[in-house]
This record gives structure tokens, sequence and C-alpha cells, in this order.
């Protein structure tokens, strides 16, 4: 099984659950981005390293939101995407047409005479259930709106790949830099890295780097650290290159190469949403003003290494790499706010420690759990539209006061005349759970709208019906031919049975098994209560829909069994 149409039938599917978990996670981005703007504003008297580990968890825990929703129950609070409801014309009105043949079982239900709008009564052919106005057109499983879906992923996906590349750019730029660079192996350059390490407590291994065509200190590396430094450090200062290589290992010892990595992970991700952006940046604004304030407590007056800072943005003819791949130590960017921020003595400098961490921790697990728990309302708690009483006549009625001793038959079904779309099944099939009345007992036909696909001829193989139980237990199998289901425009058709006992609950299972060749587009309806469809096999089990519909399945039931099935040919 497979194919082309096939690929497009899961494809949709994919579209669909896809478009949901964008809408969810923007939704869930936003509420978290925006408390945790608020918390980091309440927070100026706390560390530089306290609000930049905020921010890290806040990136995180963006990326986990669309992970919560695969692994973890949710609420079933925000509102439900109406993934499966096409905007395209909506299929013609279904009417039942009055057969002659069949005038005997009506009339012997004073049900059907007494109450209008109620379960209509069974006609003998496929026939007799025709369509009011012109045909309609074949659909293909991705319809407009479903289209668009298909479509709103390939931009955000696209978007993913355009938002990467700057990153992707740069790494190949620093590979080429590190190439043309000269890396520093002893001599007084060597030995003030070792000093600056020291101060910092670093015991990680450095390459250092000099480049003649790069004027700017910065560093790049995750496993295997570079930190790079203008040929022209030669001539500076000794407690200006101590300063210039005690910021950039600070980077290396808090890591901030890594979790800038992962920064630029959530933003390619989140392309979409300006507050992911925002987030970043003042996450890269918070590394470096940490750092700064390392190197203050590390020794360095705030007042020479601000002049420090001044001397390397005005010697600065260069840009970063590509794609932000590196940490510069020093941009114009800022750069006044930064200056008072190191110049501001009662600036708190202190890192993190233990308790900071913990409590940065839950935080934002306190922040982002319940936002990672929120789901789209439940189908089966979606409310009904209002609609006038007895407007749906497929819904079960009582049928008590019918007559004794007459069989009673019966169309159920959940849907209206009206469908809203169409899908085929790739892999599974359609199921609809049906709640038969007290007063029948026997099913005798299956009524479904929809039409067949593929090939104009009919394929020389079965479709089949399964019948089973509440507990999904197997009752009945019967093949059909796809010649049964007419070709390109949908209507109803009445699948005859045997008179089948069903319990109080049962399942109708439909198995299409379609492929490029064949298969079956079954109706469904989105102007439902609640669902009572499924999707799956008898042997794989069966799984409700992830969307409020109903497949336009119906079933046909009796009390009795008549003496000539209305169903079956009639004896000659």
């Amino acid at each position: 099984m497979g194919g082309p149409l096939a690929d497009v039938v899961l494809l949709d599917g994919v579209a669909v659950a896809g478009l949901a978990v964008l809408i969810r996670s923007a939704i869930q981005a936003t509420g978290l981005l925006v408390m945790v703007g608020l918390i980091a504003w309440m927070m100026r008297s706390a560390s530089a390293a306290v609000r930049h580990l905020l921010w890290l968890g806040t990136m995180i825990a963006l990326a986990g939101f669309p992970l919560a929703t695969a692994f973890f129950p949710g609420w079933h609070v925000l509102p439900h995407w109406e993934a499966a409801r096409a905007v395209q014309e909506r299929a013609p009105s279904v009417a039942t047409v009055e057969s002659p043949a069949t005038k005997p079982i009506s009339e012997v239900s004073p049900v059907s005479d007494r109450r209008e709008n109620q379960l209509a009564a069974v006609h003998q052919d496929d026939d007799d259930v025709a369509t009011v106005g012109p045909p309609a057109r074949a659909r293909a499983p991705a319809q407009s709106w479903k289209s668009w879906q298909a479509l709103i992923l390939v931009v955000w996906a696209i978007g993913c790949l355009v938002a990467w590349l700057p990153v992707a750019g740069g790494t190949v730029s620093l590979a080429w830099l590190e190439w043309t660079s000269a890396r520093v192996k002893g001599g007084p350059l060597d030995s003030a890295l070792r000093r600056a390490a020291t101060r910092l407590g670093l015991k990680r291994s450095v390459r250092l780097l000099v480049n003649e065509r790069r004027s700017m200190p910065m560093m790049w590396g995750v496993l295997w650290p570079r930190v790079l430094i203008p040929a022209a450090a030669e001539t500076w200062p000794a407690d200006r290159i101590e300063a210039v290589l005690m910021h950039e290992l600070a980077h290396v010892r808090r890591c901030d190469c890594l979790s800038q990595f992962a920064a630029r992970a959530v933003c390619s991700l989140y392309w979409y949403h300006p507050l992911a952006w925002w987030a970043a940046k003042r996450m890269r604004s918070e590394a470096e003003t940490a750092c700064d304030n390392r190197v203050i407590l590390a020794g360095c007056r705030p007042a020479d290494y601000a002049e420090h800072l001044l001397q390397i943005v005005a010697g600065t003819r260069s840009a970063l790499p590509l794609g932000s791949a590196a940490i510069g130590m020093a941009w114009c960017s800022q750069m006044e706010v930064r200056l008072r921020t190191i110049l501001d003595e009662g600036r708190n400098r202190l890192g993190l420690n233990a308790v900071s961490t913990a409590g940065c921790a839950v935080l934002v697990l306190g922040l982002s759990s319940p936002l990672a728990l929120l789901r789209s309302e439940a189908p089966t708690d979606r409310p009904l539209q209002d609609r006038p009483a007895g407007a749906n006549p497929f819904l079960p009625q009582d049928t008590t006061a019918a007559w004794e001793g007459i069989p009673l038959p019966l169309r159920l079904g959940y849907v209206d005349n009206t469908a809203e779309g169409s899908q085929s099944i790739a892999g599974g099939g359609h199921a609809v759970k049906f709640r038969r009345p007290e007063d029948t007992r026997f099913l005798m036909a299956v009524e479904i709208f929809g039409h067949r696909y593929g090939e104009t001829d009919p394929p020389a193989e079965d479709f089949h019906v399964y019948i089973l139980d509440g507990d999904q237990r197997l009752l009945q199998a019967y093949p059909y031919p796809y010649a049964q289901m007419e070709w390109g425009h949908s209507r109803w058709h009445t699948l005859k049975l045997p008179a089948v006992e069903v319990p109080q609950e049962f399942y109708v299972v439909l198995v299409f098994n379609p492929h490029q060749r064949k298969g079956v587009f079954l109706g469904l309806d989105t102007g439902v209560k609640q669902s009572h469809s499924y999707i799956g096999r008898p042997t794989t089990g069966l799984e409700p829909v992830s969307e409020g519909f109903d497949w336009m399945v119906r079933s046909v039931l009796t009390r009795e069994i008549p003496t000539q099935n209305p169903f079956e040919p009639k004896a000659e």
C-alpha cells in the first residue's frame, strides 16, 4: 500500500497536526516571554549572570513546548483548531426520495407520521437516496483550507532554514579564519593567556590565534574553544591584553558559545515570533555584562576596563563573521549602556550559586509547565452551536411509540446531510461508534456518503466493512466490490447486510486500502456536538479522531428481522 495519493493523505494529516502545533506553540511562547520579560525587568537589582540564566531557561522551555504535546497530557482549554473544515463550496444537500416499494414500511411507524425531523424511514434501494442539485465534484484530500495549512508549514520550514543559514555560513567563515590565522604557542601573549586563565580559575585548554585582518577580539567553539586577537595586540599594554583575554575566557568558562548556539536554534524554530529574537538579544546582552563583571571581580579596575573597551571599539574596522557564530568582545551597539553598567559601583556583579541556579530553574519550570500543558479543546467537549430543535434528523430519538410487533426501520447517524470535507485514510480505516435505541436490535445496512477516486473503471478488488462490539471485538466482516461506489460524485451509498444482531454499543469500520489507483473519499461533517468517529483497523485498534468531526456514516436498524429484508433482492 502506498503511492502518490496515499502520500498526499499522510502529508495532509501532517499539515493538520503541524499547523496546530505551530499555533499552540506561538500562544505558549508569547505567554512565557511576556511573563519572563516582566520578571527580568523586576530583577534589575539581580546580577547579569542570574538574568542570563533566566533567559537561557526560557529559551530551553520554548524548545520544549512542541515536545510536551507529544509526551504529556494536557488541559483542553485553547480554542479548537478547525483543521478539518473546508472552505470550498459546501457539498450539496442530500434528501431522501420516497419509494413506492418502501411506503408500506414507513406507514407502519406512527413515529414517522407524528414527528418531523426524527429518524427517517429506511428505503429499499440505493436509488432511494438521491442528490438534490448537481453532483459534487471529486475532492482531493488536500482541500482549500488544508492546502493553506500545508503551504504555511512549507513557509515555516523555509523560514527555519533561512534563519539557520547564517550560522552555517558563519561556521564555514570561522573555519577559514582559523586556517588563515597564526596559532600562538609561546611568548608574551601565551603567558598573558595563562595568567588570565589562572585569575578566572579556568582549567580548559584554549587555542589562542592571531590574525592581521581582524581587529576585534572574539571567541568561538564549544568543545574546542578558540580565542582570536588582532596582530596589533602585541603592541597593546599588558593590562589591556590581560583584560581582553579574561573577558574572552569568561565566555569560555560560562559556555556562552553553547548557550548562544541554543538560543539561535530556538530563534530558527520561532523565526516568525519577534519576542523570541528579542529574548535572544537580551540573553546576549546579559552574557556580555556577566563577563564584564567577572573581569572586574578578577581585579581589573572598572575605569581602566571601560577605557580598554573604548579603545578596541575605536580601532574596529571589520565585521563579525557571518551569522554571529562567534562572540565578539566589543561592538558599538549599546556600548553606552554597557559602559554605564561597568562604571556603576553599586551594580550587583556576583555570579551564579546553587541557590540562584535552583531559583531560576524553579521559576522557569513553574511558568512554562502550565503553558506547556495547554491543548486545544477536545472534540468531545466542544459545545454545539445553537441549532433549532430537531434540526438534525439523524440524532437518536425516542422510538417507544412504535406499535408492538412491528419492525421499525431506523436510520441512525450523528451527521446531517451536508459534508464540510472529505478524507481518505491510508493505513487505517474510518470507524464510527453507534449506540442503538432500545427498540432496535438488528443492523440491516450501512450508508456512507462519499465517492471513489483513482481510475474511472472500478478495480476488481473489494473493500471491507467490519462490525465490532463495544469492546472492539469482531462480530462480522463483509467484503464489497469497489464497483459498489460511484466514481467522482459524492452521494449516499447503501451497503446491504444480512441481519446482524448488534449490542447496544457497536462500531462500523470501513477499510478501503487506498493507493494511487483506487480509494474512496469519505465525507466528514464538522457541525457535530461531539465526535463519535475513530481511525484504525480491527487488528490494530481504534483511536478517536483528533479533530471535531464525524465520518458521514449511518446505520440502518430494525427491532425485528423483517419477513423480507428490504436490502436483499426479492425472491422471483
